[in-house]
């Protein structure tokens, strides 16, 4: 998921709290979009913080460079049940990950490399994106559009999006993902609304590796979802 300003360590505010709607996408074939009403948080205490779905310890992080090590879901997977393209898979579950980030803020941009791996067993792999956010006030709104790579790992590719040998039925081969790198570009917005609340928005376009939308169960090369959401700060 897109988690917006509320899940970045470099969010305009420190202590808010509120809700939202998702609007996800589900790349596989047959699967329609999910809409998901979600918490937002984005509070700190010292240097524990929690920020959308991420929640760790971060140090420095009103420097030039900081850092931090996180916990965070992984909103990834399928039931089999999900579309008829599906009937014979084995599901995908959700997971969770550990991982670490570095973050560079050179004014106005924002740069952010974060690493992170399963450690629920589920895929067994890992990740790295890199995030380079601009940070534009105007008349009021606070515009933040990002853009960034995501490598997965093999293992992790696989899981998600390929098929096993005995998953395989005509029309649907077996077939193994390896290494693969999507990138997106993203939109957020936000504006204050009195003195205690703010209006979020975002909308972020993913593209998917080529292995990765060539997949017999993969519908589409790329993706659109967005939210919106209102947080209250305190």
């Amino acid at each position: 998921l897109a988690a917006g300003a509320a899940s970045s360590p470099a969010a305009a505010h420190d202590q808010t709290i509120g809700g939202g709607i998702y609007v996800v996408p589900q790349p596989y074939e047959g699967v329609g979009i999910s809409i998901v009403p979600t918490p937002l948080f984005n509070v700190s205490y010292r240097r524990f913080y929690i920020y959308g779905t991420e929640g760790g310890f971060r140090w420095n992080e009103r420097s030039l460079l900081g850092w931090r090590v996180f916990v965070t879901p992984r909103f990834m997977g399928y039931s089999a049940k999900d579309s008829d393209a599906l009937e014979g898979m084995d599901s995908r579950s959700y997971s969770g990950d550990a991982g670490a980030g570095i973050t560079i803020r050179p004014i106005p941009f924002i740069i952010d490399l974060k690493v992170r791996s399963d450690i629920l067993g589920k895929s067994g792999g890992q990740d790295a994106t890199l995030d380079v956010d601009l940070l534009l006030p105007a008349g009021g709104w606070l515009l933040r559009p990002s853009a960034g790579l995501q490598w997965q790992s093999g293992d992790l590719a696989d899981y998600y999006y390929g098929v096993r040998r005995s998953e395989a039925r005509p029309g649907r081969p077996a077939d193994t993902i390896g290494a693969s790198l999507n990138w997106y570009v993203e939109v957020e917005v936000n504006r204050k609304i009195g003195e205690r609340w703010t209006f979020a928005a975002g909308l972020t376009v993913t593209r998917l590796d080529p292995d990765i939308a060539a997949s017999p169960i993969v519908s589409s090369s790329d993706s659109k979802s967005g939210y919106i959401g209102l947080l209250y700060d305190f």
